[in-house]
């Protein structure tokens, strides 16, 4: 959440790097705690440690928001039936064209089991 991901589009906090992330989140443990002790942001062996401090303050929603869209939820509900999301093979009459179209000669040899 601090640093942000560009591959998932998670802003994270600008100018909080891979480096000052791990001394943070080593130090406190947490987002939360971070902000809990915002002041002592300053004491730690960062480089730019008032800035850093500041950074946080100024961009706290976005940690907030960042540290939300990175959170995997384990709770949402799963209707589904089991035996339809299993595995019935690929269709061959499908499959055979397309691969053909785009020149994966060898690929159909690959597929475990065609349905």
């Amino acid at each position: 959440a601090l640093m942000g991901d560009s591959v998932d589009n998670i802003p994270g906090v600008k100018g909080v790097g891979p480096k000052t992330a791990k001394i943070l989140l080593n130090h406190f443990g947490g987002l939360e705690q971070i902000y809990e002790n915002i002041d002592v942001v300053e004491s730690l062996p960062l480089r730019g440690a008032a800035s850093v401090r500041e950074k946080l303050i100024q961009h706290r929603e976005m940690a907030e928001l960042s540290k939300q869209l990175a959170t995997i939820s384990l709770d949402a509900p799963l209707q589904a039936d089991l035996n339809k999301l299993k595995y019935a093979g690929a269709e061959r009459e499908k499959i055979e064209p397309l691969f053909r179209n785009l020149g994966f000669t060898n690929l159909k040899d690959r597929i475990p089991l065609w349905a």
